[in-house]
Order: C-alpha cells, then sequence, then structure tokens
C-alpha cells in the first residue's frame, strides 16, 4: 500500500485518500471546519472508544491513557492500519469550499470598491452642484425677476405718463437752455478782457522780387484773449496785406504793416527792393536811381543793413564805397556794418550817376547825466507810419514805466503814452521824457519821399 504524509499534522495515511483522516485537511486546500470523529484500530471488545484530540500542526497526537497503544511503523512514525472511512459526498463538500482568501487580493477588492464608491460621489456632487450654496442662485434665479415686477406696474401707472408728458419736457429743456445760457457768460467777459500786449514774428521783411509773399503771425497776451487782430498796410502800392497777415510785395519801396488788437498795435517794416514797375516814367523811358535808404542810424556794433538801387536797368554794374570803414563798411552786394561810432557816408555808382546815403552810428544809447539809459537817441524813418518803440531803464536794467514821452514836432513825428513813436512827415524833430529831475531824448529824422 502506498502512504502519504499529511503536510499539516505529519501523519501517513493511504494515498488514495483526498484528505488525511486525522486531521481532515487536504495537500492543496485549508483544513476542513469541522472534523469527522475518527475510530481507532481497537478490539471489538471495547464497545465504546474516547474521542481523538485534534492534534496542532506539526505535532503528533497522543494518545489517551485508556486507549490502546498503535504498533509504530518505519522511522518511528506511527502507521495506520486500518482505513479511514471515506467522507461522504455531504461531508466533503464544505471541506473542499472553505479557502482562505489572501491579503493581497482582500486588499485589492477594498480599494476597487472604494474607488467605485468614491467615483459615485464625485458624479453626483457634480450633478448636484458639489454643494448647497451652489443651487442658492438657481433659487434665487426666479424670485429676482418677480422683484422688478412689482415697481414696473407701479411705474407704469405713476411716473411713466409723467415723463412723456410735454409740460415736463419743455420744462426740463427750458431748465437745460438756461444752465447753457449761463455758461456763455463767462465767455462774454473773456471777449472783453483787452489785450495788453502784442507782437509779430518778425520786425522787418525784405522783398527781392515782385509777387513774393511772407506769411506774419502775432503773439497777444493774455492768452485767452478773444479779441481779433486787424492787419493793415501804409502803402498798398508798396505790399499788401490780408486778414490772416500774408503780405505780398507789389512794387519797390517801403511800407509798414500794421497788426491791431484793441488798443495794442505791433508793425512790420517791409521793403521791396526791386526795379520800379508802375506807369510814373513813359514806356520805354529809363526809370530814375534811387536808394532804398538814404539816412540810416545803427546803434549797436555789428547791426547790419542791405542798400539796394532802384531803377536800375539790367546788367548794370553797382560800385559801393564807404567814407570811413572805421564807422561802417559796405560789401560789393550793399551789406553795410556798423563798426565804430561816429558819421560816414556809403555812396553807391551806376554808370554815370551817384547815390548817397548818410550812415550814424550811435553806440551809445545815453543822453542825459542820470544814471538812467535811453533805448534809442537817433533813429532815422524813411516811410511815413513807420513806428519804433522807444523806452528808459534804471541803473540794473529793469524798464521803468509810466513815463510822459513828448515830441517837439507832430507834424514829423508821434509818440503815445507807451513809448511808440510814429513817422508823419518829412523833417527832424526830438522825442523826449524826464524822470528824477533828468530829460533824456531821442532824435527822430524822417527823411519821407
Amino acid at each position: 500500500m502506498e502512504l502519504k504524509t499529511c503536510e499539516y499534522c505529519g501523519t501517513a495515511y493511504d494515498a488514495r485518500l483526498r484528505q488525511c483522516p486525522l486531521c481532515g485537511r487536504t495537500a492543496e486546500g485549508p483544513a476542513a471546519p469541522a472534523e469527522p470523529e475518527r475510530t481507532s484500530p481497537v478490539p471489538e471488545k471495547s464497545a465504546q472508544s474516547a474521542p481523538a484530540e485534534r492534534p496542532a500542526p506539526g505535532r503528533r497526537l497522543r494518545q489517551d491513557a485508556g486507549a490502546p497503544k498503535a504498533a509504530r511503523g518505519y522511522a518511528g512514525k506511527r502507521l495506520r492500519t486500518a482505513s479511514a472511512p471515506q467522507p461522504s459526498d455531504a461531508q466533503s463538500a464544505p471541506g473542499e469550499a472553505v479557502y482562505a482568501i489572501p491579503k493581497w487580493m482582500m486588499t485589492v477588492l477594498c480599494v476597487i470598491l472604494g474607488a467605485a464608491v468614491l467615483g459615485g460621489a464625485l458624479l453626483a456632487f457634480s450633478r448636484l452642484g458639489w454643494s448647497p450654496l451652489y443651487r442658492e442662485p438657481t433659487l434665487e434665479a426666479p424670485v429676482q425677476p418677480a422683484e422688478p415686477a412689482q415697481p414696473e406696474p407701479e411705474q407704469a401707472t405713476v411716473q411713466q405718463p409723467a415723463e412723456p408728458a410735454q409740460p415736463d419736457e419743455n420744462r426740463y429743456m427750458n431748465e437745460e437752455d438756461q444752465k447753457h445760457d449761463q455758461t456763455p457768460e463767462p465767455a462774454q467777459e473773456q471777449e472783453s478782457v483787452s489785450c495788453t500786449s502784442l507782437t509779430l514774428s518778425a520786425p522787418t521783411v525784405t522783398f527781392e522780387e515782385a509777387g513774393r509773399f511772407f506769411n506774419i503771425t502775432f503773439t497777444r497776451t493774455p492768452a485767452d484773449c478773444t479779441e481779433p487782430v486787424a492787419f493793415s498796410s501804409s502803402d498798398e502800392t508798396v505790399a499788401t496785406v490780408s486778414e490772416q497777415g500774408k503780405i505780398i510785395a507789389v512794387n519797390a519801396g517801403s511800407a509798414v504793416i500794421t497788426a491791431q488788437c484793441g488798443e495794442q498795435t505791433a508793425q512790420c517794416l517791409v521793403t521791396c527792393d526791386f526795379a520800379y514797375v508802375g506807369t510814373g516814367a513813359a514806356e520805354g523811358d529809363p526809370a530814375e536811381l534811387a536808394l532804398n535808404k538814404d539816412d540810416l542810424t545803427f546803434m549797436n556794433a555789428g547791426e547790419q543793413y542791405t542798400l539796394s538801387v532802384t531803377g536800375a536797368p539790367d546788367g548794370a554794374r553797382i560800385t559801393w564805397q564807404s567814407s570811413d570803414e572805421s564807422i561802417v563798411t559796405v560789401s560789393e552786394n550793399g551789406v553795410l556794418t556798423a563798426k565804430g561810432k561816429g558819421t560816414a557816408t556809403v555812396k553807391a555808382a551806376v554808370d554815370d550817376s551817384e547815390l548817397t546815403c548818410i550812415v550814424r552810428c550811435n553806440f551809445e544809447d545815453r543822453s542825459g547825466e542820470g544814471e538812467c539809459t535811453i533805448s534809442n537817441s537817433d533813429v532815422t524813418m524813411g516811410v511815413k507810419g513807420e513806428t519804433f518803440q522807444i523806452s528808459l531803464r534804471d541803473a540794473d536794467g529793469n524798464k521803468i514805466t509810466g513815463l510822459l514821452w513828448v515830441s517837439s514836432d507832430v507834424s514829423v513825428c508821434s509818440v503815445d503814452g507807451t513809448g511808440v513813436v510814429k513817422a508823419e512827415g518829412k523833417g527832424t524833430a526830438y522825442v523826449s521824457t524826464t524822470y528824477n529831475g533828468v530829460t533824456y531824448q531821442c532824435i527822430v529824422r524822417c527823411n519821407i519821399k
């Protein structure tokens, strides 16, 4: 007979048996929950035998004191001479179905079940909005349209008919019109603000060809002054000026462009240095030769002025010469340059004709024995209406205001309270003022042709 040793209790039993007759375990599965009663090979004389105890795994079951000893087999092991009863299908089924589940498998199952529960909870919360607070807007949303619905009928019954009423609209329109009517009132006050100062962008302009133009601009104070500025020309046969300040050269000669803003005026001297194109001479006759200036005064060293000859034939050669180059020099193009104090003459020779200009260099602008200085002591003007500004300054260079300026001959030149001297006619006159008992004066030569 082939024997088989139990892995759990070490009992040798018939190899044809599926499970150990002692512990009830098979070689492949766990122990059965209940162990069938074991029969020991005892003589038939004993009617009852004590039940055998279930040994612990790996240890032999000791026999009771009253039980007969079994014969020992090979290697000191206990041998079973009697075959254990075959368990029935009813008894083996429970032993075969009961197995111990491994811990790792239980862990995996728990993780899977937990993940499923968590996923279901997340899905449910996402459907419900994660929290009851999220559902509050949905509950308030239907309440909001109900709240404005209540004042709407009230406005429709009381306020709405009052707004479209014509008397109310006219009343509001009238109030707005009154506001707009009140806003221009300060604007009218600004328009009434008088101009305190007016200056032009260029004090002198020289043209060398008829038809040329120059756009002169002005600056006035205060900046918010809205009084209009008007331009005028003293001789429109020489130069014209538009309302916007566009000066156009017409004929040879000189003219004064005056800009006036309220009580303030500013002037620009326009010189046209080209042959006269009028009808003063018969057709084919040569024009009369003349200089654009025959008397000139310089107030500062290095000051320059350009002399020109009018009426000279085309291609004529003009020769310039100064009587004293230490006082004034002249270039081959007629440019005069003040050098030193004194008086000299500059001559222009054209073919057989000779023209002369008197040049005065008065570098010391002071007349009188006081500490104050006058801006001009000798001025020559050649055009009627030409002006210049005269002033008096103290020892610190500050301009003295409130002075009374007087002209010795108003038919030659006039002067206003601000010191603006204006050429009125041909001749010589003096403009003077008195300050702290000292009289300061300026000689004015008007060589008007």
